[in-house]
């Protein structure tokens, strides 16, 4: 995800994609946007015990379970409690 700004794109922070993937997510669990934000925001995130990868990793866990893919939720939350 990008922004443009006085003509040029601009990175957005993975904070700013926590927070767009939050605001989805409450508004649909089911949401692929709120999906993709997270993901996008966890490669972004360089250090890996950056408490953020905890609340990502534990939402996409929720997501996958919402849609009983019970296997890639499991890996999520897994990888939140690493």
């Amino acid at each position: 995800m990008s922004q443009k700004t006085n003509g040029k794109t601009q990175k957005t922070s993975y904070k700013n994609l926590i927070e767009y993937a939050d605001k989805k997510f409450l508004e649909d669990q089911y949401s692929n946007e709120a999906c993709n934000a997270y993901q996008e925001a966890a490669t972004l995130i360089k250090n890996k015990n950056n408490p953020d990868l905890f609340h990502i990793y534990g939402n996409l866990g929720l997501f996958y379970k919402k849609l009983a893919k019970y296997d890639t939720a499991l890996s999520y939350f897994q990888q939140a409690v690493e």
